[in-house]
């Protein structure tokens, strides 16, 4: 069977802590990675697999849920170290708490705090709106932090007295482990089968220690999403034969020594980009090293046909601000003179993080086409904003990737290697790719055009957008790609690589059939 140990860590030296936090410290970026898809397709076609996490996740049942993996067969260590493997969760009011008749609730936008004289306790909440903690105060002076977790039960407590440490708690509330943030050290209170020390020098090596233990099952894979933070510790329990890294873009750039050491013990290795395939090929011998999109492609719903405009999806994350200045020139001259365009810059970043000036240019584009309106003075301001023909997209979550898919006429990425995910969508979508560098998943005046620099641009938006048949052969060349990079392609080219056979067929033999 396979088990599928992810790199979902606080991102800190010390990774095992945990990464829940309020709804408005959350990060603006994607939590999707290449192991919540794979498992998402051994799932949609009931193909066994278990999750492994070895962190502290208070979070870790709303996290799977989001990503639709909440059934899913899990071992989750500090589940078995706290005892809460079989706990039937419960509701948390904190309304329902033994708060003094003198309390009062002060109710904020981003918390609730709970005034008792000089004691204040402020009440936190997260995007999913479960109770994550609450924090006592005493004359403004910060002492506690009690950790709930998605299941109700108080689960852990950050004391900031004196030496700071955490107490983490079995679901009767008693104390099991303790863990000193300054030194490291971690005293264990309770026994436990897996703890056979009384005191460790740290959590990694407690992590390391149980991770040992259960690691007893010699006809397993194990496929372990690279990252320096584990790589080592799990590398040295399990025989490289049951052994396979996940190489992912998103996580695994930039490439330290410390990285590259660990991984180069792993059997075999996966990668997700033709870059990273490149990379890898200077550490790893060509038959211990296999490139797998990561990501399944399916029909989805195309609407482009149907809408009075053309919407163009422009993916900026990766470029210069130089070129975005000459993209926006080149499609501002071709929009002039083609009727009911419409440009939608995708980006996973804030839009606040783009230059000024980028969107000081923006505007003035935006303004010189609504002026063309007639009566555009007498325009609301939601119908002004209805009318620009450049806007932001945000697509930090990739629900918001399909949704703008289907809308779309034409999708252009000009990075040095086109993003895999936006590719899978767009070859599911059947939306023609407009790129600098040709892959395995756009083939020339097939499912898209490349182009070898940016001057080239309006010959690829003219021959899908000014030609129907064209883009009507992209759209029925994607659909037959679907099912070429279906989900059951994907798992049935990891098992051949897992048994060895991986030269035998690739995706990529397969798309040239």
């Amino acid at each position: 069977m396979k088990h599928f140990i992810p790199a979902w860590y606080y991102e800190d030296n010390k990774w095992w802590l945990d990464r829940s936090v309020p709804f408005y410290n959350k990060k603006h970026q994607s939590e999707f990675d290449d192991m919540i898809s794979l498992m998402n397709m051994h799932q949609k076609n009931k193909y066994p697999f278990k999750l492994i996490t070895l962190n502290y996740h208070s979070s870790l049942r709303t996290f799977l849920h989001r990503h639709q993996l909440y059934e899913v067969d899990y071992w989750s260590l500090f589940d078995v170290l706290q005892g809460f493997e079989k706990v039937t969760p419960k509701p948390l009011d904190y309304r329902t708490f033994n708060w003094s008749e003198q309390t009062e609730f002060i109710y904020t936008p981003f918390i609730i705090k709970a005034v008792d004289g000089n004691v204040v306790t402020n009440i936190y909440y997260d995007p999913d709106g479960y109770l994550i903690w609450m924090e006592q105060f005493i004359d403004d002076v910060k002492l506690k932090r009690f950790v709930f977790d998605d299941r109700g039960y108080l689960s852990s407590i950050i004391d900031f007295k004196d030496e700071e440490c955490i107490h983490y708690l079995n679901a009767d509330g008693d104390i099991i482990l303790t863990e000193y943030l300054s030194s490291g050290r971690v005293d264990v209170v309770r026994r436990h089968a897996l703890l056979k020390e009384k005191s460790y020098p740290s959590m990694a090596h407690l992590i390391e220690m149980c991770w040992q233990d259960y690691v007893k099952h010699p006809d397993d894979t194990f496929i372990v999403a690279a990252d320096v933070r584990h790589n080592a510790l799990i590398s040295r329990h399990v025989d490289e034969q049951q052994l396979m890294f996940s190489v992912f873009q998103t996580r695994n750039d930039p490439m330290t020594n410390d990285w590259l050491s660990a991984v180069q013990g792993s059997y075999r290795l996966i990668v997700d980009t033709m870059k990273n395939e490149r990379r890898m090929n200077q550490y790893v011998p060509s038959d211990r090293l296999f490139r797998i999109t990561p990501f399944d492609a399916e029909v989805l719903p195309s609407i482009s046909s149907q809408l009075y405009v053309n919407y163009i999806g422009v993916f900026i994350d990766g470029i210069t601000d130089e070129v975005l200045h000459e993209l926006l020139d080149r499609f501002e001259y071709y929009m002039e003179h083609t009727n009911q365009l419409r440009l939608k810059l995708m980006s996973r970043t804030y839009q606040s993080s783009i230059h000024q000036d980028i969107q000081m240019k923006m505007a003035t584009i935006n303004q010189k086409f609504l002026e063309k309106e007639e009566d555009f003075e007498d325009l609301l301001d939601k119908e002004k904003r209805e009318k620009q023909v450049i806007q932001w997209v945000d697509i930090s979550h990739e629900v918001n990737i399909i949704k703008w898919m289907a809308k779309f006429r034409v999708m252009v990425d000009l990075t040095a290697e086109p993003d895999l995910y936006i590719q899978i969508a767009a070859i599911s979508a059947g939306v023609p790719q407009i790129n600098m560098l040709a892959t395995d998943y756009v083939t020339h005046e097939k499912n898209g055009y490349i182009v070898s620099d940016i001057n080239q641009l309006s010959d690829g938006l003219d021959y899908y957008l000014k030609q129907l048949k064209h883009w009507n052969e992209a759209y029925s060349y994607s659909m037959s790609l679907t099912e070429k990079f279906s989900s059951v392609n994907i798992i049935n080219q990891l098992d051949r690589f897992v048994k060895g056979d991986q030269h035998e067929t690739s995706i990529q033999n397969i798309t040239d059939r």
